[in-house]
């Protein structure tokens, strides 16, 4: 388990709440230390000893992770893959405390896609606190539509307050999408678009055959080969610096 990123503790107590331990944020007892309790005030929640997952309330299962840590010890997800497996959304909640987080993000992304977790990435205990907060309040919503929620609400005060129309949206995924692609070795933006117009979206691109995949103007028999592996082979395991 993830030791605390930080000397501050938590809560020495149970806060006080009333109602169903159901009802509660479960914390697992080996995030006693992790600062980001101290923006979990919203909601009630208690110790547990029981549970797998760092964070766990009715469908939802979330794990805790700081880059930081994930760069001094890149094999700590491996221990930890098995403790989702019994939540229905299943969460990587990382706090991005490095100066260039680009490979170490490559890396989780495709974790999170191989093992059918939602990547959330913040910029800072607070954040993550807040994510934690919010999606035990939305509780009763479909997890998937509260993390959406909850993202609309943080680009629009960003916005100055405007709500993203859907064009918005739809180029902000776009240009996800792309950069997700393009971060594949010999694989270009030029490329990463034709690709994005010929299959549609990432996920008919990850499950098309090389011979598919070579159909798109421009790519050649060694990029195919290269994109195809890209979703296929085994996690890398990073060399920290």
């Amino acid at each position: 388990m993830e030791p605390s990123t930080s000397s501050a503790s938590a809560p020495k107590h149970i806060p006080n709440v009333t109602g169903q331990t159901a009802s509660k944020l479960l914390v697992n007892r080996k995030q006693n230390g992790n600062p980001v309790l101290k923006y979990v005030r919203a909601v009630s929640y208690e110790w547990s000893n029981e549970i797998r997952p760092d964070y766990l309330f009715g469908p939802c299962g979330i794990l805790y992770l700081t880059l930081k840590w994930h760069k001094l010890h890149p094999s700590y997800l491996d221990t930890r893959l098995n403790d989702l497996n019994a939540s229905d959304m299943k969460i990587l909640l990382v706090v991005n405390m490095v100066e260039d987080p680009s490979y170490l993000l490559k890396d989780l992304n495709m974790l999170c896609y191989r093992n059918q977790w939602t990547l959330i990435v913040t910029q800072s205990v607070e954040e993550a606190g807040e994510y934690i907060e919010n999606l035990k309040l939305s509780e009763r919503r479909n997890p998937a539509d509260a993390i959406r929620a909850i993202n609309e609400y943080r680009m629009k005060r960003r916005n100055d307050g405007k709500p993203l129309t859907m064009k918005e949206k739809n180029r902000q995924n776009y240009e996800a999408a792309i950069k997700f692609l393009s971060s594949v070795k010999t694989i270009t933006i030029s490329d990463a678009k034709r690709l994005l117009g010929s299959f549609g979206s990432l996920q008919t691109i990850s499950q098309c055959s090389i011979d598919q995949i070579n159909l798109c103007p421009g790519l050649g028999p060694t990029k195919s080969q290269r994109l195809y592996e890209f979703f296929r082979l085994p996690l890398i395991k990073m060399k920290t610096k």
